[in-house]
């Protein structure tokens, strides 16, 4: 298993489409395949990012 898939299946919330992959300098926004959206500066940034994709 790579890194990613154990991020992956880590997370607490299984029934997202977007997830969070915290790195020490940025935030990264995945889709459901590992495709990265955007990265962030802070987890607060990304996790507003999702609300609002998610509405």
């Amino acid at each position: 298993m790579n890194l990613l898939s154990f991020l992956m299946n880590d997370m607490t919330e299984e029934n997202r489409k977007l997830k969070l992959i915290i790195f020490p300098g940025e935030t990264v926004v995945i889709d459901e395949y590992g495709k990265r959206i955007v990265a962030c500066p802070t987890e607060d940034e990304a996790e507003e990012y999702i609300r609002e994709q998610e509405e």
